[in-house]
């Protein structure tokens, strides 16, 4: 556990040196670095780790299987291989791809966590419920809504928004809607003017991450399953 703290603070160190590429709310630029400094925050808010709060305080509320390994002694399961690890020399199975978080412990505010499709569902329809204002999310409406309202029309607070043409939601879904893709293949989308979300849990890193398919299949099959509806 020293050894993790330490690599978490040369981390942050070497975060609070990386230098700005536009000035705040400029433009937009990917990157997993706000999502681990906020994972930082909120443990020293709550005095808490991370994946033991959010098991706490929302996952074991809403009776989701989603959860951290590292945050488990123990846990059983079944779970998908990934892609063959050239850092860690193995295939991955049941232990995070990224490899910012696996140096961590396996669990940082961008990647780590593990679940199922019913797991996912459950945190999803939350979402849905607060947003709607319906008392039995465990969720905030007021900043559910902050959270899902539009920032320069390229994405939510944490999550995508549609943008055509090309968009992994397909032409079916509004443009009120959110959705999130994984690195490793998996995805989810929600209708949120029709109560609508599509689930999808995909490997795409099996045979190696240069497989770029995922990108025709998922607008794909959600235009499909969208239409099915």
């Amino acid at each position: 556990p020293n050894e993790v703290l330490s690599i978490i603070e040369k981390g942050l160190e070497k975060i609070s040196k990386e230098r700005l590429f536009f000035l705040p709310g400029a433009e937009t630029l990917y990157s997993d670095l706000g999502f681990m400094v906020l994972k930082s925050v909120l443990e020293k808010v709550c005095d808490m780790k991370m994946g033991e709060y959010l098991r706490k305080n929302f996952y074991e509320k809403i009776e989701s299987a989603l959860f951290f390994p590292s945050t488990i002694k123990t846990y059983s399961g079944n779970f998908c291989s990934t892609s063959f690890s050239l850092f860690r020399n193995r295939r991955l199975t049941g232990e995070v791809d990224d490899e910012n978080s696996f140096s961590v412990g396996g669990e940082d505010g961008h990647a780590g966590l593990f679940g199922n499709t019913m797991g996912i569902y459950k945190v999803l329809r939350q979402i849905l419920f607060s947003y709607n204002g319906e008392k039995k999310s465990v969720l905030k409406e007021k900043y559910t809504k902050r959270i899902l309202s539009r920032k320069k029309e390229k994405r939510f607070l944490g999550f995508d928004i549609p943008t055509q043409p090309g968009s992994s939601s397909g032409h079916s879904f509004s443009a009120n809607s959110a959705g999130h893709l994984g690195y490793t293949g998996t995805s989810f989308w929600m209708d949120l003017e029709k109560n609508l979300l599509i689930i999808l849990l995909t490997n795409r890193l099996y045979y190696g991450d240069n497989n770029l398919k995922i990108r025709f299949f998922r607008p794909r099959i959600h235009d499909l399953l969208y239409n099915l509806l």
